[in-house]
């Protein structure tokens, strides 16, 4: 099946998980990092994990051209990601889709244009994007100047000036080695690539999805840290337009919740499956 425009998401980073579980867990990580990120998260869960590298990240593709980060093609490459994982020809693989931050907003842009492939979404930290065109303009143009910088300073300026953005600063509790993997892996990203995811899938570039969520049926459970106020802010506005939303905040975490406090979160992803299994 074609989607149109589409970016091949590669490589996938990959956890062996029970066998009797028949939706597997498809992770979409966050801006610089990679699909290994999940690391401390991917063998709580305990069913098959796959976590691509997103466009210009990690291993994967990173093209000189904005045009290769749009929502567009991420989306499509994840739908084309989903037929190549597929039991069979023809055959929808319907996983549970989990997001953060970044890849949250290309979950939840798959599950507004697909629904009907996912068994349930998971996301961390995540928004529908920018209702409000003003705030999407200035939000664009942040974004585009940071791009800039990037480009001309190098991913070792910026990842050490990243380190420090309250946002970013909780993961400092992210336990060892996976931090240090982490801060490597970072590093090892390639300026034009971060720069252009963005351009292609900032939040200001994201076509807005506020419209869509009422009409959204897909089982949903929105984490948040419970000292990142912000994302917490837009989980709880989402959960009231959302119909089968749940949300639920993760003590002693900050925005990289899912990496900051792994057990706590592997246990709320794990009631909200349990709870979706028994609905059926």
């Amino acid at each position: 099946m074609r989607y149109g425009l589409t970016t091949r998401l590669e490589p996938v980073h990959q956890w062996s998980g029970a066998s009797d579980r028949p939706a597997p867990i498809v992770a979409l990580h966050g801006f610089t990092g990679s699909g290994e990120d999940f690391g401390p998260l991917a063998p709580l869960l305990e069913r098959e994990f796959l976590a691509p590298d997103l466009p210009g990240h990690g291993g994967a593709q990173a093209s000189m051209s904005a045009a290769s980060y749009s929502m567009e093609r991420a989306v499509g490459g994840l739908a084309e990601l989903l037929d190549r994982r597929a039991a069979a020809p023809a055959v929808f693989m319907r996983p549970v889709l989990l997001g953060y931050s970044m890849g949250g907003r290309i979950a939840l842009s798959f599950a507004a244009a697909f629904p009907e492939r996912l068994a349930a979404l998971v996301l961390v930290g995540a928004s529908p994007g920018l209702a409000d065109e003003e705030a999407r303009a200035a939000r664009r143009a942040a974004d585009s100047a940071l791009a800039d910088r990037i480009e001309a300073e190098g991913v070792l300026a910026f990842a050490e000036r990243w380190a420090k953005h309250p946002i970013i600063a909780s993961q400092a509790r992210i336990t060892q080695p996976y931090l240090r993997e982490m801060r490597r892996r970072r590093l090892g990203n390639r300026p034009w690539g971060l720069a252009n995811s963005l351009r292609g899938v900032g939040t200001g570039a994201m076509p807005s999805v506020w419209g869509a969520l009422p009409d959204l049926r897909v089982p949903t459970l929105l984490l948040t840290g419970e000292e990142d106020l912000k994302f917490r802010g837009i989980a709880r506005e989402m959960r009231a337009l959302m119909p089968e939303a749940r949300h639920e905040v993760i003590p002693g975490a900050g925005h990289c919740a899912h990496l900051e406090r792994p057990e706590a979160t592997a246990a709320a992803i794990q009631t909200f499956l349990d709870a979706i299994s028994s609905e059926e």
